[in-house]
């Protein structure tokens, strides 16, 4: 288990993305303006599914909130 920069614990997970799932990360990017990298706007979009699709709830993203 590693720690990232906010102190929570987390693992890596390295994986592949084809080309067009990178242009789609580039465009949230784009739309988005506040990721320094794909990394973080990675996690970011995943954490946008994981509270749509109701895996997680949106105060347990919410440092304010805990």
């Amino acid at each position: 288990m590693a720690a990232n920069d906010n102190n929570s614990a987390g693992e890596w997970v390295v994986t592949f993305l084809p080309n067009r799932f990178l242009a789609a990360l580039d465009r949230y990017m784009l739309e988005e303006t506040k990721f320094e990298s794909r990394s973080v706007a990675l996690r970011n979009a995943f954490q946008d599914w994981c509270i749509h699709m109701g895996y997680v709830s949106p105060n347990e993203t919410d440092p304010d909130l805990n």
